[in-house]
């Protein structure tokens, strides 16, 4: 653990987007990377545009108008899945791993059509025009998104398909020593290798179909690892961790005697975490 605790630490940094009036943006669904700090190398997952992804900000009464592009290949386990709701702890559930949509936790949007709804969903190679509005009278506040296609969701969330959404205070709501503070939005992924790789394992079809060159969680210093229940398990070798924006162990720097608002969200399949200042 003194070991860990004595790796180099990087400023915390974070990406945003902002919508104004009338603006868009595209956000794509794809592989991406996730270094992990222990054994080095990285792991490819899915992910919006990054792990994780962009901070969305939109005021009251505005919109999150964006198309979700899923740069994906077909598979695996596109096929044979059978509309029920599945559960990440069965091996029958898990499939379409390839498809998506897109869910936010918070915000007071339809849960139909082309909002929040969680039964849209977005095959491999196709996209959605998503218009997820905020109404006028909504506080502002720190929320979530993550992918919720049924079947796979915990593999894609769990797996860093996530991002932070900022639901800006209406000008005069707040004190200005607070409205003026500098913000920090801090987004914790839980990082879970072991499950991650099981939840692959069960996402192919009963033929074992899988998608050339995609190795999705194969840790790339050590391509032979596989999940196992031994002793000599890969848990034990590469540790569950939280990121915070992506980075392990980040530092914040601050200046003596200024306020910052800390904005923090977290996402995770399971288990709860304690925060220490």
């Amino acid at each position: 653990m003194e070991a860990f605790l004595a790796l180099p630490q990087e400023e915390l940094t974070w990406n945003s987007f902002s919508f104004v009036g009338s603006k868009t943006m595209d956000m794509d669904f794809k592989v991406v990377e996730l270094a992990t700090p222990f054994i080095g190398g990285s792991y490819m997952t899915r992910g919006f545009e990054e792990v994780p992804g962009l901070v969305l900000r939109v005021k009251p009464g505005g919109s999150l108008k964006f198309r979700l592009n899923n740069k994906l290949e077909a598979g695996p386990g596109e096929s044979g899945c059978n509309g029920t709701v599945g559960l990440f702890s069965s091996p029958t559930m898990t499939c379409k791993s390839n498809s998506t949509n897109i869910h936010t936790h918070g915000l007071h949007s339809s849960p139909e059509g082309n909002e929040d709804n969680v039964f849209l969903s977005i095959a491999p190679g196709e996209s959605m025009d998503y218009d997820i509005k905020v109404p006028e009278f909504h506080m502002g506040g720190t929320h979530w998104y993550h992918s919720h296609l049924h079947h796979s969701t915990a593999l894609q969330a769990g797996g860093g398909a996530h991002g932070m959404i900022v639901v800006e205070d209406p000008k005069g709501s707040l004190p200005k020593m607070v409205q003026d503070m500098p913000e920090v939005p801090m987004m914790l992924s839980l990082v879970q290798p072991l499950l991650m790789m099981q939840l692959e394992q069960w996402s192919l079809t009963p033929e074992g179909e899988s998608v050339d060159g995609q190795q999705l969680w194969i840790n790339s210093a050590y391509p032979e690892w596989r999940r196992a229940n031994t002793p000599d398990d890969v848990a034990a070798r590469d540790p569950i961790w939280i990121a915070v924006n992506g980075q392990y162990r980040p530092k914040v720097s601050i200046k003596e005697g200024q306020w910052h608002r800390l904005r923090i969200a977290k996402a995770a399949p399971e288990w709860h975490t304690t925060l220490f200042l």
